[in-house]
């Protein structure tokens, strides 16, 4: 049978799961504060990130990302296809269906 533990030793245990629990703490903190400042950095930069899981098949945007693909299908693109001269430049818009 194991020995039971002595109270000095519970009361070490109870410490050590205390300082534990506090330092997971901090760094969940540290981590939701580094995605904040991520995410705010992407609005910024009008930049975004995606992942794409092999397994899962799954796709992953970012909220910025996903904005980026919308407003590039929503908007009508325009290629300019230039001649010789400026003055007889054509445009050919190109509507996404």
């Amino acid at each position: 049978m194991a020995k039971k533990p002595t109270n000095e030793e519970l009361k070490k245990r109870v410490k050590e799961l205390e300082k534990e629990a506090v330092e997971r703490k901090h760094a969940e903190e540290a981590l939701r504060e580094s995605e904040e400042k991520l995410k705010e950095a992407q609005r910024m930069g009008k930049i975004g990130h995606w992942e794409f899981d092999l397994d899962s098949q799954k796709l992953l945007w970012s909220i910025t990302e996903l904005g980026i693909y919308f407003a590039f299908l929503s908007f009508v693109m325009i290629i300019i296809v230039l001649s010789s001269s400026p003055s007889s430049s054509r445009v050919l818009i190109i509507r996404p269906r």
